[in-house]
């Protein structure tokens, strides 16, 4: 029979969780509601609902969440199991956070994220953030007349990149991306374009060994400390499911032109 869980208390070093839920009649959990939760420096509020269709929701509202460890790699005598390939689980996600801890010396704010998941991925994605210098960046991913349709835009992704704790060296850099599947595509495989005006790269060993075998000039500009400007970036790019594949993206900087190509397994 349906079972409560009337308290819940952990207490710590940088750790305060009071909680409450409750368990269906088949022993699952049915809801919990975490508040406070206080790990690190988060503060927020967290609640997990299991709806009458079974699939699970979590909202999390509050002033700051901490995930500077969230994406640490494991230890190195330490590998990891190949994920295995199986359909998704169906989720519902609402997250309101006016601060969110990325590094050391990274966050963003105003993070909102709505989204739907089902067994072929997110059918719904909606997410607006703000980075340094009030750099904001809008990501949408929705049905529209039989389609599922992407876009996503930012003034500046080198401040995205900064405040995400994923690089800071590229500066600038306007950034649009669209896409769309194709009518009645159950698996939503998008196909769309990605373009990128007036940005930077600075402070890269690796790329500055490469350009000085083949363009001088663009070496004296990387030596400079300024960096390498690039004037655009236009490429296409194929999202299926967990596997993102970038083709025929082209940028150039003067004399010298650049091909990017690769995939991303979103599941790494």
């Amino acid at each position: 029979k349906p079972m409560e869980l009337s308290e819940l208390k952990v207490r710590g070093k940088d750790v305060a969780i009071d909680g409450r839920g409750s368990f269906d009649a088949g022993q699952h959990l049915s809801k919990l509601t975490i508040n406070p939760l206080q790990l690190d420096a988060t503060r927020a509020r967290a609640e997990f609902t299991r709806g009458s269709d079974g699939v699970p929701s979590i909202q999390i509202i509050g002033d700051v969440l901490d995930i500077r460890h969230a994406f640490d790699p494991p230890p190195a005598d330490v590998k990891p199991a190949p994920a295995p390939a199986k359909p998704s689980t169906p989720l519902k996600i609402d997250v309101d956070i006016k601060r969110v801890i990325t590094g050391a010396k990274a966050e963003l704010s105003n993070v909102n994220i709505k989204g739907t998941r089902d067994e072929f991925g997110w059918a719904m994605l909606e997410a607006s953030v703000m980075a340094k210098n009030k750099t904001p960046f809008n990501f949408s991913l929705k049905p529209t007349s039989g389609r599922t349709v992407l876009s996503a835009t930012t003034p500046n992704l080198g401040n995205i990149l900064a405040s995400l704790d994923v690089t800071d060296t590229m500066i600038g850099g306007k950034l649009t991306i669209d896409g769309k599947s194709e009518p009645g595509d159950r698996l939503r495989n998008i196909f769309g374009h990605i373009k990128m005006d007036d940005y930077r790269i600075a402070n890269m060993p690796a790329l500055a060994q490469l350009i000085s075998a083949i363009s001088p000039d663009g070496l004296a500009m990387m030596l400079s400390g300024n960096g390498l400007g690039f004037g655009e970036l236009n490429g296409e790019y194929i999202w299926s499911k967990d596997t993102i594949v970038i083709d025929k993206a082209h940028t150039s900087s003067g004399s010298l032109g650049l091909t990017v190509a690769g995939k991303v397994d979103l599941q790494q």
